[in-house]
């Protein structure tokens, strides 16, 4: 249950918006994280508590990979396997830099035990990539064929993501996505892009800015009634953005 929005950069870069919604029952998820990865690339990533992984994750090279649920496509798990988290998948492309790089990685996985998604990345030069997932095959799809908004809902799934895309601005740019992605109607309910029901809502929402010079995260919790949620506020995280063999670093802004 999310919606991303993505918005190219005029020079370099590009814009993101990811709303993060999930059911009530589900842990308080933690905000991002500054990692560095085995092959020295400043990583952040907000982190899933029940699976340990994430949703979303943007890296010094400027590449940013989300994660969407697949809640249309029929799924059923193998005979005498369990079922192995979509949260793993985003930290495996954390070192890359390539949109599409990230969905071939991801999509040449042993998948088999993972229910449907879809991937999609972003990077700096202004690439963008798709794969689906739907339980027995992936498909890859990059540059103009991605199309924007993606979103996903585990509740009347066809009926919410039409009304969600309906309500996709026609001018699309960061004031119009910004304020696509913190709306919400109380009469459309699970509808709405900044959602709430009796058993789910948006838990938070990421903004991700990538320039010639730097990577921004903001990460704003969301506090409907019901859903458990720690007490952080909007925080944001600033990355220098690197090319090979230049120095990294990192910083945050509370």
């Amino acid at each position: 249950m999310c919606t991303l929005s993505w918005l190219a950069g005029e020079a370099s870069g590009f814009t993101a918006w990811f709303n993060r919604d999930e059911l009530h029952t589900r842990g308080i998820e933690q905000m991002p994280q500054v990692r560095v990865s085995a092959e020295g690339v400043t990583w952040v990533a907000p982190i899933d508590p029940d699976s340990g992984g994430t949703w979303l994750m943007v890296n010094a090279h400027g590449l940013m990979v989300c994660l969407l649920n697949d809640y249309v496509t029929p799924w059923t798990l193998p005979i005498g396997t369990q079922r192995e988290s979509r949260g793993r998948l985003v930290p495996m492309t954390v070192a890359l830099d390539s949109a599409q790089a990230a969905v071939i990685l991801v999509s040449q996985q042993n998948l088999a035990k993972t229910p449907p998604f879809e991937l999609v990345a972003g990077d700096a030069t202004g690439g963008v990539a798709r794969m689906h997932w739907d339980g027995a095959s992936a498909q890859c799809t990059e540059g103009p064929a991605v199309r924007f908004p993606r979103s996903s809902s585990s509740y009347q799934p066809d009926l919410v993501i039409d009304e969600r895309r309906k309500n996709y601005p026609v001018l699309v740019t960061e004031e119009s996505l910004e304020e696509f992605h913190r709306a919400h109607d109380m009469e459309r309910g699970a509808s709405s892009v900044n959602m709430c029901r009796p058993d789910a809502s948006t838990r938070s929402i990421c903004r991700v800015k990538v320039s010639e010079t730097a990577v921004n995260l903001v990460y704003d919790p969301q506090p409907w009634p019901g859903a458990p949620r720690s007490e952080n506020e909007t925080s944001e995280f600033s990355v220098t953005r690197i090319k090979p063999l230049e120095q990294r670093s990192v910083g945050i802004v509370t």
